[in-house]
């Protein structure tokens, strides 16, 4: 059997039956459409054909895309961000007819796999379909070698990492998320307490302009007041101006009326590092939005306006060189869209 370790000496995928690596398990594959060869493999393993296949994908924008998924469940787009690429293969809805043949009373089971070299190879070719190597109800096979003894001839090559030797055959673990919950269908090599510290916390960094008035209230109130039971909720803030500066006088005047000490706050600027460590950025304007969105094009997924989060459309803004009462109005709005923001949370809608 031929073994390829760049993906540039496979040509076009049509027919053929190759052997992978997911980066825990060597696996049997075809062309996810290509249902002649599904039927092929379960000839070649002795199984029926009833039993399910595992579709592997390059990325999460793939799977959106080919399955139609609907991200407007942000809940769902922040856990799948998060948990992949890792050994989990995770119960999702079909909506593309494309993959019905594929489907159990319209779910399929879906993983991006932690091999690079196998995303790369999909990125390419499209999506394939993944069972493990082995006959029905007999151990996995973990090395080629073995793999050529028992099945000859029965495979056109094997896409592999440089050196690769054996698999260590650490089992997926199957999630079903279907239907906004989070249930473990089989155990596997990532932890249940793993996978349910990623389907609970949630990481939201408020953003204002110079992150010395409003959104360091909205930080140290969500803060203070957010105790949402099985949800880890971490908050911080930004801006997009110079950091170091503390908070604004009349914004800690106002937080320590509400009996929040906000003496520790130095003000930060919006990085690429920020973005990546958490799951949202609330803007607390439009106009602040659209600056953060000039200044980070590919962030869409992550930057939003906090009103049309909430659903109120209500901008926040700035109270700065004004007297103290509009502090006070200021806070009084921003206390009004992260309540809501708490409930939106509690309900799982993000």
């Amino acid at each position: 059997m031929k073994i390829i370790n760049n993906i540039s000496e496979v040509r076009q995928l049509s027919d053929e039956l190759f052997i992978h690596y997911t980066g825990s398990m060597l696996g049997i594959a075809c062309k996810a459409t290509n249902q002649e060869g599904i039927n092929k493999i379960n000839i070649i393993k002795e199984r029926p054909d009833s039993k399910s296949m595992i579709l592997l994908f390059d990325s999460l924008s793939t799977i959106i895309n080919e399955l139609e998924l609907d991200i407007s469940k942000k809940n769902i787009y922040r856990f799948l961000k998060n948990i992949w690429p890792s050994n989990t293969t995770i119960i999702l809805p079909n909506n593309n007819a494309k993959y019905d043949h594929l489907a159990i009373e319209g779910k399929l089971a879906v993983r991006i796999p932690t091999d690079k070299l196998l995303r790369h190879f999909l990125e390419y070719h499209g999506p394939i379909v993944s069972t493990s190597v082995n006959k029905a109800n007999s151990k996995p096979i973990d090395t080629v070698q073995e793999i050529e003894s028992v099945f000859a001839n029965e495979f056109d090559y094997a896409i592999l990492p440089l050196n690769f030797q054996r698999a260590s055959n650490a089992q997926s673990t199957i999630i079903d998320i279907s239907q906004n919950s989070l249930t473990i269908v089989r155990p596997g090599s990532v932890s249940q307490s793993i996978i349910e510290s990623v389907w609970n916390e949630v990481k939201i960094c408020f953003a204002c302009v110079a992150n010395v008035c409003r959104s360091p209230v909205a930080e140290y109130y969500a803060r203070y007041s957010m105790n949402i039971p099985d949800r880890n909720l971490v908050f911080s803030s930004c801006g997009y101006l110079k950091e170091g500066k503390p908070v604004s006088k009349n914004s800690a005047i106002v937080l320590l009326a509400w009996g929040i000490d906000a003496s520790d706050h130095l003000s930060r600027q919006l990085t690429k590092e920020i973005l990546q460590e958490n799951d949202y950025i609330f803007a607390l304007t439009k106009e602040i939005k659209e600056v953060l969105l000039k200044l980070f094009p590919t962030a869409q997924d992550k930057i939003f306006f906090l009103g049309e989060i909430t659903g109120t459309n209500t901008n926040i803004e700035d109270p700065f060189s004004m007297d103290l009462m509009h502090y006070y109005d200021m806070a009084g709005i921003v206390k009004h869209e992260v309540d809501k923001l708490a409930v939106i949370i509690e309900n799982r809608d993000i």
